[in-house]
Order: C-alpha cells, then structure tokens, then sequence
C-alpha cells in the first residue's frame, strides 16, 4: 500500500506515473483529454496523503497547494 511510504515517495510515485501516461500520450491527437486524468490523480494522491495523516482534504490542499507541490 503507498500509504504506507513517505509524504515525498507518494507525491513522487503519482506524479511520475502523470508524467509516464503523458508522455505516451503526447502524440495523440486527443492528449488534451488527459486532463480529467490529471484530476483524478491528484485527487487520488490527496486521498492518500489524508488517510496516511488521517486529515481531511481541505488541510491536505492547505498544506502541498492546489497541485500537490513538495515546496
């Protein structure tokens, strides 16, 4: 379970795998559809991050900003 790992290896794990669907899809034609995929990433890495710290979402986009950032 990535819960399991540090705050730094989920963020890192979710956004690395954003990164791999982009570029496999960045030919298509249709890339802009990836998106709604980006959402639903970044919703699952908050996700994660709450109930490894057993907080809401609210503190967890509080704490990291809208795009989940290490700063």
């Amino acid at each position: 379970p990535w819960v399991n790992l540090s705050e730094v290896e989920i963020i890192m794990k979710y956004r690395s795998l954003l990164v791999g669907l982009y570029n496999y899809y960045s030919i298509a034609k249709d890339s802009f559809k990836l998106k709604s995929i980006r959402y639903i990433l970044i919703f699952s890495c908050a996700h994660t991050l709450a109930a490894k710290f057993k907080c809401s979402l609210k503190q967890i986009f509080g704490q990291y900003g809208k795009f989940l950032s290490l700063n």
